[in-house]
């Protein structure tokens, strides 16, 4: 069920991540996505088939991978990856990303677009993926311009599976010592918000309670998996205060809001700052314009006057 798939109500293409274990028994990755950080512990150990598609790999373009993500294209508008760089601070030295395409209906259906883009945002290059085909995007590649899988246009809607296959160098690994047994402090994305969220009452999402991950990251340093799920867990809570704060239209609870956040180590930067004020005031104006008032911006907050009526 792609909606179990989903974390929360963001509207993002589900996802299952695989990798092939590292000789000590660790775990390639996790794929820090930013998209998905509570399922960081759910790296699932890649079945026979992926095992294959790394072999294939390694003799076609003398690569090796050892970490894949499943992505399914269920939606031609929702389904998307807007232009992005990939995050190459997990992988090998000079390593590509490979991306194998696999169309509902096969040779049949219709493919989904996939676009390189330059710093100006414009596409420089784009192909309809085939099924069973695979497009390789190196380190260099990925880092000067951009990818995206684009809505649909007027075409045919087939669903899309993608396998993206990389080489990470960080890992993760359970840890022995009783005292790296945590869990982490679910501040949003908790079981009570996936029933909230539409999530089936049974549904088992493996959130990290007496939890002793470890990752080790490409430079050797070292993270608790709930360290890290509680700093993006921080960061949820913040937006959720933030959106709160604007949709009420109120300059004391954005002000919380950004205190609270600076307290806890996930403070907006200044620009941000003046920009959710300015967007306050900016929404009032829009409310009082329909009201047949104006409002003024002062330092003790928004001054309605009254329209002219000219």
């Amino acid at each position: 069920n792609s909606n179990e798939e989903r974390v929360s109500p963001r509207k993002s293409a589900p996802k299952r991540e695989f990798a092939i274990r590292n000789p000590d028994g660790s775990m390639p990755g996790p794929y820090v996505w930013r998209q998905f950080q509570e399922g960081y512990n759910w790296v699932q150990d890649a079945p026979p088939v992926l095992v294959a598609v790394a072999a294939i790999i390694k003799d076609t373009f003398g690569e090796t991978v050892n970490h894949f993500i499943i992505i399914e294209y269920d939606d031609p508008k929702i389904t998307v990856a807007n232009p992005h760089h990939d995050k190459d601070d997990q992988w090998a030295d000079g390593a590509s990303f490979f991306n194998l395409s696999f169309v509902e209906g096969g040779a049949t259906g219709t493919p989904r677009r996939f676009q390189i883009l330059n710093k100006a945002k414009q596409v420089v290059w784009e192909r309809a993926l085939a099924h069973n085909s695979c497009l390789k995007v190196d380190g260099k590649t990925n880092r000067e311009f951009k990818h995206a899988v684009p809505p649909r246009k007027d075409e045919a809607h087939s669903k899309r599976w993608s396998i993206v296959c990389r080489h990470l160098v960080s890992t993760m690994k359970e840890s022995t010592d009783p005292a790296d047994m945590r869990s982490a402090n679910y501040l949003v994305t908790s079981p009570q918000s996936l029933q909230r969220w539409g999530f089936a009452p049974d549904f088992a999402f493996p959130f990290a309670i007496d939890c002793a991950s470890i990752i080790t990251w490409k430079n050797g340093t070292t993270t608790h998996l709930c360290d890290l799920i509680d700093l993006r867990e921080k960061c949820f809570y913040r937006s959720l205060l933030k959106n709160q704060a604007v949709d009420a239209r109120d300059f004391d609870l954005l002000d919380a809001a950004l205190t609270w956040a600076q307290e806890n180590g996930v403070g907006f930067p200044a620009s941000s700052r003046a920009y959710y004020h300015d967007k306050i005031r900016r929404l009032l104006d829009s409310d009082a314009a329909t009201k047949g008032v104006t409002t003024e911006a002062s330092a003790a907050g928004p001054v309605i006057k009254k329209a002219r009526q000219d």
